[in-house]
């Protein structure tokens, strides 16, 4: 992303509602990024992880959690930008975008 202040937005869309909790896999879903309110990224989860394994909590500008592969990252990788503000919206509401299905093709592709 070029400098300057921008606008992030991730929305998480449950689009199923089976679970397999011995797996530990969630519910399906669609996962969105925006960047200043264009649709940046969007793909398809199979499943999510299921809120039981958030032992964490929710953090900002880092992770707490370990590496999904340490031999590839260590360390915690902390943001070095300012962030101005961090709204949850847990609302529900989810952002109808016809780019969905075109972008999600496209990523398919790569």
């Amino acid at each position: 992303m070029p400098p300057g202040r921008h606008q992030l937005r991730y929305e998480f869309e449950p689009t199923g509602s089976a679970t397999d909790m011995f797996a530990g896999q969630g519910v399906p879903a669609r996962s969105k990024l925006y960047v200043d309110d264009a649709l940046v990224a969007v793909t398809e989860l199979p499943y999510s992880v299921m809120v039981l394994f958030g032992l964490y909590g929710m953090t900002c500008g880092y992770d707490s959690a370990g590496a999904v592969d340490p031999r590839r990252w260590s360390g915690r990788f902390d943001c070095t930008a300012h962030i101005d503000e961090v709204t949850l919206d847990v609302s529900g509401q989810i952002t109808n975008d016809e780019e969905d299905a075109v972008l999600a093709a496209l990523l398919a592709q790569q």
